[in-house]
Order: C-alpha cells, then structure tokens, then sequence
C-alpha cells in the first residue's frame, strides 16, 4: 500500500513535548535548547516546529542543523580511568526528538494498519521502519 505524510497539527507537537522525559542530570544539546526550557514554554513554541515539520514533509528535506549530535562518553562499568569502560551516547536537538516522533508515529500507524510488521516483531521497531524505508 502507498505512504503519504499528512499534515502535521499544532496538537502533535504538543502532544510530543508534554511526552518528552526530562533526566534530573541532563545536558543540553550542541544548539543549547534544553527539555526543561521547551516543556516550560511550550504553547508559546509549537508554531515554530509544526511549520518546520511540514515544510520537511512538502520537501522531503531535513535541515542538516538537525542532524549534528553532540557525543559524550557515558561510564558502563568499572575503573573510570579506561577508556573502555565508556560508551559514547548522541545528544540530538530536541527539535529532533520532537519533529521524529511526530513522523514516526505516521508511519507506525501506516505499517498498523497495513500489518507491514513481521508477526515475530515485538523489538526494534524504530529500527525496523528505517531498515524498511
């Protein structure tokens, strides 16, 4: 069956900040906008990203400022002082975070409906969606 985005609403990038977890120690991304600041501000700042979601949609391009990822070293286990007791972790833009899981969500609807998911996926369905596109 064909795919095709639909609009994206004001409601959807609400819904998607109000869902956004916020970690007691976080830390803010390369662009330096932080969870706390877009929760606490979120009915003034839901225009900005419903606009940008759907001129990505109307495109089919996402800007590359999006794409950019700070890494930072997470400790696993162990002495502190090897470096191989850390795994590196990607601090994404939050406008990221928000404007993937509203079009996530139109194409986990699309394959649930169309019962696209193999019978056996329970796992990595992110994962699944991207192998697939």
């Amino acid at each position: 069956p064909s795919f095709s985005f639909t609009t994206i609403q004001p409601t959807d990038i609400d819904l998607n900040i109000r869902k956004l977890h916020v970690q007691p120690k976080y830390s803010p991304e390369h662009d330096d906008i932080n969870t706390p600041l877009i929760k606490s501000r979120r009915t003034e700042l839901i225009h900005p990203p419903t606009l940008i979601t759907n001129k990505m949609i109307n495109t089919s391009i996402f800007p590359d400022s999006l794409k950019i990822a700070k890494i930072k070293p997470l400790h696993k286990k162990g002495n502190r002082d090897s470096s191989e007791n850390y795994r590196p972790i990607s601090l994404l833009p939050i406008l990221f975070k928000i404007l993937g899981k509203v079009i996530l969500h139109q194409i986990d609807q699309h394959f649930t409906t169309h019962h696209l998911y193999y019978n056996s996926q329970y796992g990595f369905i992110i994962w699944f969606i991207y192998m697939v596109l």
